[in-house]
């Protein structure tokens, strides 16, 4: 997490508490786990969920992220009201 500090114009690095430090982690090796599944089994993915009003992604973060570092273009989503 970085905060800005507006006397100077620099940032300054805040460090993740220790639950956050936890979920990067798993969600470091879920990313890995599901890509290994989709380069190797061609493993079918449940579609993302977004919030049509503003396009805010509500579910699917691991997936979308994965994708997106693959080079993935497109996927199929859920668009809700």
């Amino acid at each position: 997490m970085v905060s800005a500090d507006n006397c100077n114009g620099q940032s300054q690095a805040q460090p993740f508490d220790d639950e956050a430090q936890e979920f990067i982690a798993r969600l470091k090796e879920r990313s890995k786990q599901l890509r290994r599944a989709i380069e190797l089994y061609d493993q079918v993915i449940w579609p993302v969920i977004i919030r049509g009003k503003d396009s805010m992604l509500k579910d699917g973060y691991c997936r979308y992220t994965t994708l997106k570092t693959m080079g993935v273009k497109r996927t199929l989503a859920y668009v809700g009201h």
